[in-house]
């Protein structure tokens, strides 16, 4: 399966989830009306049935049980609105910073680093646990609000192609939408759970008021808490058996990714070798069980909801020719920091003159090692200057300005007046430190920039980020222009900058978004040279919509941001249908420059399909 077929497989585990769910709740609603049977029988003297019971009482133990569960879930689900980090900070991790100079923290930033770029995603944010375990996970609900976490324990004692490994593993698990269901998965099973809390409380409550009539509700109370907990044990093993088969399934992306199964393979072989092996020592492991890259809580506490296969089964479908036996390890000596690995193969990245885009759609949300090896080289040829810029928040924030500033702009001075205003004085400084290095910048490198910069833009203060978003708007707005490119930039920004929206995965049909596919081709068709109404026909036929081109000089900005907000929401597998759609419109001239590769790439990244960079020879 691609990445669109395995994100439509997450889709329908998530109805799943939602239909056992309901039949879950049918069944509590039933079992308390059961317990409240039996009560009236043994305390009221009462011959009562289910059937006999009032259905005033029906509907009120309905009533108060979807109360209940609806309301614990969106509890749960609030306090997980941060996406990943909230997941990263509930497990004790801390973000590295990007500027960190610790050895083994460096290696795993630069790996990061290297797996992103090589993907076409934002650069996630790493959080560091402090457990001796060999761990890892991804947690949030679209790429733009990924973490990444890891434990000490396998940034110490990891080499760098098992650790590469472990994140390609973990950046498969961002690809196929894994995180959602994870996070979505935690919800449920907590609003069930929440009836056994409920009926703890009860009981504890009526124990300490010691009334005489308090027999009932101690077996109302235990009969919640049994109920309770049987649906959160049958909640945790569609957890678990739902997690089996997705680990496997990364396990798989990442030899794919790396071309190195011995990364992956000698990774799980460490965590079956290792005294710690892969246990977190945290008190709430279990309930992120299913996020890990392994079983994060020993074989007692796991019992029969094992989240994860047995290694032994793991390492063995990774190497065939593995002995069984798993190697002793030993905490490595400090060996110093190497800045950078020595180029392993040159790949030219310059675009062609005819770039097949298709090559790259092809590869979405599965990229190869040659995007890895190129991904490498790339951050190799990055400015330096501009490089270090991506690692402190301020200096990210004017590196970010600098990137989405158009060079047709007269009057430089007089744009930073308009940003000092209100913009804090090291950015206006820095950015003018950087015009230099921006001037003569590759456009090649602007994506990968932007996407090097996202980490360090979340660590700015919430008042800090609306003063970018409204610099961003002033930047944008300087030539009195309104360009594709920079509208697609701003977008990727304000996706990754602001607060997470868990909005689904996907419930549109093209058919149902005509108008807004319509906008988006017409859109991208302006920005080509040939003719415009031939590339607008020949991709509009190829989605079966209206081949009238649209007059986009009559367009409002607002118009097309709500049109892609919309487009995000297309089911997996309609996706890829607009992407051939946009790059037919793109080569239809025979003539694709580098801005306009890069131009389809930050639209596919702003509906949630990373795409990698394009790899080509020169013609």
């Amino acid at each position: 399966m691609n990445f669109f077929e395995h994100q439509d497989q997450a889709r329908r585990y998530s109805s799943r989830l939602v239909f056992l769910f309901c039949i879950a709740v049918l069944i509590l609603i039933a079992l308390i009306n059961l317990v409240v049977v039996v009560g009236i029988t043994l305390f009221d003297g009462q011959q009562t049935t289910i059937a006999t019971l009032p259905l005033n009482t029906h509907l009120v133990i309905a009533a108060c049980v979807i109360s209940a569960v609806g309301i614990a879930i969106w509890y749960r689900f609030n306090q997980l609105s941060e996406g990943g980090a909230a997941v990263a900070t509930a497990l004790g991790g801390r973000l590295i910073s990007r500027n960190t100079m610790e050895p083994d923290e460096r290696k795993l930033l630069n790996v990061v680093e290297e797996m992103a770029i090589a993907s076409g995603t934002p650069v996630p944010p790493v959080y560091l646990l402090p457990d001796n375990a060999i761990n890892a996970f991804a947690a949030g609900y679209t790429p733009h609000d990924a973490v990444i976490g890891i434990t000490r324990g396998a940034i110490q004692l990891l080499n760098r192609d098992e650790l590469q490994g472990v994140i390609a593993h973990e950046f498969s698990h961002i690809f196929n939408g894994d995180m959602r269901l994870n996070l979505r998965l935690i919800g449920v099973i907590f609003g069930i759970l929440f009836i056994a809390l409920a009926g703890g409380k009860l009981m504890r409550g009526v124990t300490h008021s010691r009334s005489r009539d308090a027999a009932p509700l101690i077996f109302i109370g235990l009969g919640l808490v049994i109920i309770g907990y049987i649906g959160a044990m049958f909640g945790n093993m569609i957890k678990a058996a739902v997690s089996r088969q997705r680990e496997y399934l990364a396990d798989a992306s990442a030899v794919q990714f790396t071309r190195n199964p011995d990364g992956i393979g000698g990774a799980l072989k460490k965590i079956g070798g290792w005294s710690v092996g892969s246990n977190l020592g945290v008190p709430n492991a279990a309930e992120y069980s299913h996020f890990y890259i392994a079983d994060g809580v020993s074989a007692f506490a796991r019992g029969f909801f094992q989240t994860h296969p047995p290694l032994e089964k793991r390492v063995k479908r990774i190497l065939p020719q593995w002995d069984g036996k798993f190697p002793k390890v030993k905490r490595p000596e400090y060996k110093p920091m190497i800045e950078r690995e020595k180029e392993r193969a040159k790949i030219a990245t310059d675009v062609s003159s005819v770039a097949i885009l298709a090559g790259v759609l092809s590869h979405t949300g599965a990229p190869t090692d040659q995007h890895l090896s190129s991904a490498q080289h790339l951050v190799m040829q990055l400015p330096q200057q501009l490089l270090a810029a991506t690692q402190d928040p301020l200096e990210a924030y004017a590196l970010s300005l600098g990137l989405i500033m158009s060079r047709e702009i007269n009057d430089w001075n007089q744009l930073l007046v308009a940003l000092g205003e209100n913009t804090h004085l090291a950015v206006i400084d820095t950015l003018k430190t950087l015009l230099p290095a921006l001037a003569t910048l590759n456009i090649k490198f602007r994506l990968p920039l932007i996407e090097l910069c996202i980490p360090s833009l979340k660590q700015l203060s919430e008042k800090q980020k609306l003063q970018f978003d409204n610099d961003l708007k002033v930047v944008i707005r300087a030539d009195d222009k309104f360009e594709l490119w920079e509208w697609a930039l701003y977008k990727i920004f304000s996706l990754s900058l602001n607060k997470p929206q868990n909005t689904g995965m996907g419930k549109y049909k093209l058919a149902d978004l005509r108008e807004e596919c319509q906008l988006l081709l017409a859109t991208v068709v302006c920005c080509g040279k040939g003719d415009q109404q031939a590339a607008y026909f020949d991709a509009a036929s190829k989605l079966g919509i209206n081949t009238e081109m649209p007059d986009v000089q009559k367009l409002k900005r607002s118009a097309i941001n709500a049109a892609l907000d919309r487009l995000r929401r297309l089911k997996p597998l309609e996706k890829p249908l607009l992407l051939k759609a946009l790059c037919i419109a793109v080569q239809s001239d025979h003539i694709v420059d580098a801005k306009e590769v890069e131009l389809v790439r930050a639209i596919a990244e702003g509906i949630d399909c990373p795409m990698p960079p394009l790899i080509t020879e020169a013609s």
